[in-house]
């Protein structure tokens, strides 16, 4: 795999670099959550079913989204594969969670399912925003990129 020059911290590989610390975050609460943690936060207690494949899922999703804003972080090459790629997982994740609850793998709750509409609406705009040439530049993979 080719991976292209340091990518500059330009304002949108900034606001990537730590919308997937952001996301990654969201991950690994619902992972603790599905795990049994039980979150108060004062007007409302976070809480949902133990379920150990879903935490473990989403713990992985969490731990890469948070690699991959490292990877933002010290300017490395692969950032945009980094990244890409980290999405790539989390929205698989998410839709394989969604797919596994409406087949009654799982319990259902309101905050289970707004999260997994929530986050997956945002995952697919980021994937679709960094195979944009525009992200891709503004990554340093110029016109030989992975996907060129």
């Amino acid at each position: 795999m080719t991976t292209g020059a340091a990518p500059a911290k330009s304002p949108p590989v900034i606001l990537l670099g730590l919308l997937s610390i952001l996301e990654g975050l969201t991950f690994l609460v619902g992972g603790a959550l599905h795990l049994g943690l039980r979150l108060p936060l004062g007007f409302t207690t976070l809480a949902e079913p133990m379920i150990i494949p879903a935490a473990i899922v989403e713990g992985l999703a969490g731990v890469g989204l948070l690699l991959a804003a490292g990877t933002v972080g010290v300017g490395a090459g692969s950032a945009w594969s980094a990244t890409l790629g980290a999405h790539l997982f989390a929205t698989g994740s998410v839709l394989l969670g969604m797919a596994a609850l409406a087949a009654g793998a799982g319990t259902r709750t309101p905050l289970n399912d707004t999260y997994h509409r929530t986050i997956l609406a945002i995952l697919v705009v980021v994937v679709i925003v960094l195979l944009t040439p525009s992200a891709r530049a503004a990554f340093g993979q110029g016109e030989r990129g992975p996907l060129s």
